[in-house]
């Protein structure tokens, strides 16, 4: 009997961590996408490494890493490189330290050069067309309560992920004051140091600017959040269901991420006007930290945060972009950097 018995709480615990695992990624909807095509190939013109690419005016603005320039005008029509922007440099007009993360609105391009601490931004027709872009700059803050990493832009404002005392995010207007704003964490990070945060928990933003929205992806998790925008003020509209909040461990008295109890998690978010997409993995995260971080599933959700679709690649993608009618992403073998256009 008390074998029995054992054998049916054994079911219960691997059913429970089972169902945890794949809540996120369990939909009604999955397509598997035949049609794509590669619309650029770098082993003729070998770029440094591509670690984010979105799309402005049906073209792809890539970043790179490892490079001369921080990013590369693609046009996925036929391939070709139509700009290489943002000179690595000390001179004029030469950045140091580009943020990973950039942000397009309102016919401008938006990125931070981390080491000058300086908001640039460049009108987007200038950026595509000019080899030396003029950029207007300005400087924002960073100090102890204050540290920016990267941003999104929504209706004339800045949202910064970093670290910061009062919350998850903040918020600047374009010439870098602070517009006050607390944001609490959907999960119980009450043991953390406000400042050690940010750091901690790291996440991903990605804005809609059509709809005045962005949202949060935390990492090593299967938890995001959604906010709206109106004027100056902002409003929180929805966190997903989840049950894979990050984990943290102390080491030399520091908090960091716990990474033998983390899941991989959101691996990357894109968004077009009506998606929120993820790649995502149950995996233990301890798995990927070496790895390449590819997958070829695509989690994509509203900006209510209802689950739209699932969709299947035929080859396993690392970072990507959406719009209304495609998936962009990237495949890196080491040798060569493609970028395949999936029809959704």
């Amino acid at each position: 009997m008390k074998h029995i018995l054992s054998v049916i709480i054994l079911m219960l615990i691997i059913s429970c961590s089972s169902q945890n695992t794949e809540q996120f990624s369990s939909f009604d909807t999955i397509h598997k996408i035949d049609d794509y095509e590669i619309v650029f190939n770098d082993s003729d013109n070998p770029l440094g490494r591509i670690t984010q690419i979105k799309l402005a005016d049906s073209l792809i603005i890539a970043r790179t890493t490892g490079d001369d320039y921080f990013f590369t005008v693609i046009n996925p029509n036929n391939g070709e490189i139509i700009n290489r922007v943002a000179r690595r440099g000390r001179a004029d007009n030469e950045y140091i330290s580009v943020s990973r993360s950039y942000s397009i609105d309102n016919n401008h391009i938006f990125f931070l050069d981390v080491s000058k601490k300086e908001l640039n931004s460049i009108k987007l027709e200038d950026f595509i067309k000019n080899k030396n872009p003029i950029s207007k700059k300005n400087r924002y803050p960073y100090n102890l309560d204050f540290r920016a990493m990267n941003l999104c832009v929504v209706n004339q404002l800045i949202i910064y992920r970093g670290a910061f005392s009062f919350g998850q995010f903040g918020v600047t207007d374009h010439l870098g004051n602070i517009i006050n704003y607390s944001s609490k964490y959907p999960f119980d990070c009450s043991e953390i140091p406000a400042q050690y945060r940010g750091i901690t928990f790291q996440s991903q933003i990605e804005s809609n600017n059509r709809q005045s929205k962005f949202v949060i992806s935390n990492m090593s998790s299967d938890v995001f959040e959604i906010f709206n925008v109106t004027g100056r003020q902002i409003e929180h509209t929805h966190t997903n269901e989840f049950n894979n909040p990050p984990q943290s461990i102390i080491i030399n008295g520091r908090p960091t991420s716990d990474d033998s109890k983390n899941i991989a998690g959101l691996l990357d978010v894109a968004v077009s006007d009506s998606l929120i997409c993820f790649t995502y993995s149950a995996e233990p995260r301890e798995k990927w930290i070496n790895g390449d971080y590819s997958t070829n599933e695509i989690f994509c959700f509203d900006w209510q945060g209802n689950k739209v679709a699932k969709y299947s690649l035929p080859v396993a993608i690392t970072n990507f972009c959406v719009d209304n009618n495609y998936i962009y992403g990237i495949v890196d073998n080491q040798t060569s950097q493609k970028i395949y256009k999936f029809k959704l």
